[in-house]
């Protein structure tokens, strides 16, 4: 952080920036709400990570879904004898 001056231009020292990133993540991660965000965000910057936290969802079930329908062609074509497993890919 030092290369790119953070300490200098947001006017926080190293330990401050760390407990906001800490907080940020738990945010993110569903285990904690704005509250925790306003010792280190204004009110427009909480606003724009709720809108993050809602793309961030949105990103982990589109992967969920992802998994589990792929699981669910491949266990499919297995059963159904559409795939061998291996011969496919040597």
């Amino acid at each position: 952080m030092k290369k790119n001056r953070i300490e200098y231009i947001s006017d926080k020292s190293l330990e401050e920036l760390d407990t906001a990133t800490e907080s940020l993540f738990i945010y993110l991660k569903d285990k904690g709400d704005e509250k925790a965000l306003e010792p280190y965000f204004n009110t427009k910057e909480i606003e724009h990570m709720k809108d993050v936290k809602g793309l961030f969802n949105g990103g982990y079930t589109i992967k969920f879904l992802s998994l589990l329908i792929s699981t669910i062609i491949l266990i499919y074509s297995i059963v159904n004898r559409k795939v061998e497993i291996g011969k496919g890919f040597f």
